[in-house]
């Protein structure tokens, strides 16, 4: 579950982690509004020229927008850094003819600024969307991979990593239900690191930052990366793992979607 702090708590934060004043409001009109209003290309029309704007996913007032962004998994105020939105602000082409790098870091800056400033003060804490999401992406739900190995590029975008794991972990998260589906109540000690909040592609990428940034992968030697080893038997080098075993080596399509997954990030993280 996102944890958003109550406005009491907000400013105890504020003053403890020495950031903007609490009381004064976000930069969300200064900053945030013109980059939905402007008639220039934003970050998404530069990989989405079909007509993607950051205005479909942030829309109505601010406190609407943040609860929005929320129930889509687009915003971690637990590590506001680490947002969805955030990763495909950042994915724009380094040669798109139809923004520049000032352009992007200029948009990356200013939604960073409002997620902190969420995260610390809870300033629309307790306001809903207005047209929420009917439903997440619960772990029966099917998904579509978009990954089609018969014409993988062979590159290591982010599109086309993100694709494989949605297709080959992703996929498997119901083995993983419920200890490690972020929001619920079982396995208290367990780490959260599959999310079930908006559409299917959206709820994968918010999974992959997350065991990345758990360090659950082993670049230097992916096959010892835990992410593999806690849901794999023991009796077939897994370590021990309060859950069972989940997954097991050899014709096992999880184990082989794992494997596949963690070696190609892998190969891709290193020179």
């Amino acid at each position: 579950m996102i944890f958003v702090l109550a406005a009491a708590g907000g400013l105890a934060a504020c003053e403890e982690r020495k950031v903007t004043d609490c009381a004064a409001s976000s930069s969300y009109e200064e900053r945030i509004g013109p980059l939905l209003t402007t008639d220039r290309p934003d970050s998404c029309s530069a990989c989405h020229a079909s007509g993607v704007r950051l205005a479909d996913f942030v829309r109505g007032s601010e406190c609407e927008a943040m609860a929005c962004l929320k129930e889509q998994g687009l915003v971690n105020l637990d590590a506001p850094d680490e947002s969805v939105l955030l990763s495909w602000i950042g994915r724009v082409p380094p040669e798109s003819p139809l923004i520049d790098a000032d352009v992007v870091a200029a948009e990356k800056a200013a939604f960073l600024d409002w997620f902190e400033h969420e995260a610390q003060c809870g300033s629309c804490a307790g306001v809903e969307c207005p047209d929420a999401p009917a439903s997440g992406c619960g772990v029966n739900d099917a998904v579509d991979s978009a990954y089609d190995p018969s014409t993988d590029p062979g590159d290591c975008s982010e599109e086309t990593l993100e694709r494989l794991f949605r297709g080959s972990v992703f996929n498997w998260r119901g083995r993983c239900a419920p200890c490690h589906i972020d929001g619920t109540e079982a396995a208290a000690a367990a780490p959260r690191f599959f999310f079930e909040l908006g559409e299917c592609s959206v709820a994968s990428l918010a999974s992959l930052n997350r065991i990345v940034s758990l360090g659950l992968i082993d670049v230097e030697d992916p096959l010892q990366s835990l992410l593999l080893l806690k849901p794999l038997a023991e009796a077939d080098g897994g370590v021990e793992h309060g859950g069972g075993d989940k997954i097991v080596a050899g014709n096992d399509e999880a184990y082989q979607g794992f494997v596949q997954f963690l070696t190609r990030y892998a190969a891709c993280q290193t020179p």
